[in-house]
């Protein structure tokens, strides 16, 4: 496995404004229902931690609904899908399931990265790939964090990373 990248339901700043909007909604909530209409600093941060607690605080922690794996296969890359199990999605430890190749784009597929020969093409290929699997099927209008590939992808030498799989 060369990369192991998470998919969320949602982008860090959406979960963010989310939460932010939900705080917002129960501290007017709870002022229209206390003296003066306002709320004290204490219970606004109280209703912060509660929201904050039953939305998951570490949103790279918690909010992951499925992974890529990207692999090297012969002439170019595989991509590994799962997605987790809907039963268990609240609990602190994630389980994950496979996804059957042929239910999404790209899952156990080796794809062809030979025609690509400059690290711009390479990264346009794998955002196409991720896009292609958040179109549609089990993680439609999710978001694929690829920040470590845009991290790294103008330093790795990629042509010879693909030539040196080995059968």
């Amino acid at each position: 496995m060369i990369f192991y990248l998470p998919i969320y339901k949602q982008t860090k700043e959406e979960l963010e404004a989310f939460i932010d909007d939900k705080t917002q909604n129960e501290i007017e909530a709870l002022a229209a229902l206390e003296n003066d209409g306002k709320v004290s600093d204490r219970l606004q941060t109280l209703v912060r931690s509660k929201i904050h607690t039953e939305y998951g605080r570490s949103w790279d922690q918690n909010r992951a609904v499925g992974w890529v794996s990207v692999s090297r296969g012969k002439n170019g890359f595989a991509f590994c899908i799962g997605k987790s199990n809907s039963l268990k999605s609240n609990s602190p430890k994630k389980y994950f399931e496979l996804v059957p190749s042929g239910e999404t784009h790209g899952s156990w597929q080796v794809i062809d990265f030979l025609s690509c020969n400059n690290p711009e093409k390479i990264l346009s290929k794998f955002v196409d790939i991720f896009a292609s699997i958040v179109a549609e099927g089990p993680f439609k209008a999710c978001y694929i964090d690829d920040s470590s590939i845009r991290a790294v992808y103008k330093f790795v030498d990629w042509n010879g990373l693909i030539e040196s799989y080995i059968e």
